[in-house]
């Protein structure tokens, strides 16, 4: 949310990378007009900022018309995972 007040602010482009969470300020989300990246959700939240995270988003975000890509951080991940992503 506070990536979004200071694009806003100052009239910055703004791409909101690493969108974990995205599915819980949808509205927001929605109301920015900024395209989102999701992911990666494929393992077990690791951190504390992704324990909601839920591979759901891709779904919210489709149904809500929000231009997203999904993120895999591969090569941090297997590539495996990303056949889970299509």
């Amino acid at each position: 949310m506070t990536a979004i007040r200071i694009a806003k602010e100052f009239n910055v482009q703004l791409h909101l990378e690493h969108c974990t969470e995205g599915h819980m300020i949808v509205d927001a989300v929605k109301a920015s007009g900024f395209n989102a990246t999701v992911g990666p959700y494929m393992l077990t939240p690791s951190k504390y900022e992704t324990r909601n995270s839920t591979p759901a988003i891709a779904k919210i975000f489709k149904e809500h018309a929000i231009p997203f890509a999904i993120m895999t951080d591969h090569p941090l991940y297997y590539s495996i995972f990303e056949v889970l992503c299509i």
